[in-house]
């Protein structure tokens, strides 16, 4: 959802591992151009129940959310959760703030990008400062543990794997009884 720079980013990702996948942007020209590549691409507001069936979301076995605002995101994680229970959904948001409200809407990964720009920044300031590139990792490493606690709280607990499900359309859910 959202094909802005992220979006590309994502959806060249997709196709260098061979992930079949769709995009959907809300700017018309954006998405004549990329028809005009190849692109599986619809216009449209994902926010939209109509538009998300289009897509075949209740198939989609991941989500990714690249729009820009917040109340847009919120909406589109809580429709699509609704439409697929199974869905694994990450989200980009731009701020730390709105975590808590994505993963209560049913969002499985957030990645706020004022906190991962700040990561990136400081590690090329001590890069410039000729800090070896091990004590940069450990340092993003321990600060990224520090700052996602309180994501991973709301979170299923690391070693709880018996709540874990992955869906295979291929395959019948383990889980579901004769």
């Amino acid at each position: 959802m959202g094909y802005g720079v992220t979006g590309k980013n994502v959806a060249r990702a997709a196709k260098f591992g061979n992930i079949s996948h769709v995009i959907i942007e809300m700017n018309p020209e954006t998405v004549r151009k990329e028809l005009d590549k190849g692109e599986i691409i619809y216009f449209g507001d994902a926010a939209q129940i109509e538009v998300l069936d289009h897509a075949n979301i209740e198939e989609a076995l991941t989500l990714v959310i690249t729009v820009p605002y917040s109340s847009d995101t919120r909406r589109i994680v809580s429709i699509a959760r609704k439409l697929n229970p199974h869905l694994h959904i990450i989200v980009r948001t731009r701020f730390l703030n709105d975590m808590k409200s994505l993963h209560e809407l049913g969002a499985d990964e957030i990645i706020p990008e004022e906190f991962e720009t700040s990561v990136e920044i400081f590690t090329r300031v001590l890069a410039k400062h000729l800090v070896p590139k091990s004590e940069i990792e450990k340092l993003v490493a321990k600060i990224r543990e520090d700052e996602y606690e309180m994501f991973r709280k709301l979170s299923i607990n690391d070693t709880d794997y018996s709540k874990l499900r992955v869906n295979i359309p291929e395959f019948p859910d383990s889980s579901d009884k004769d």
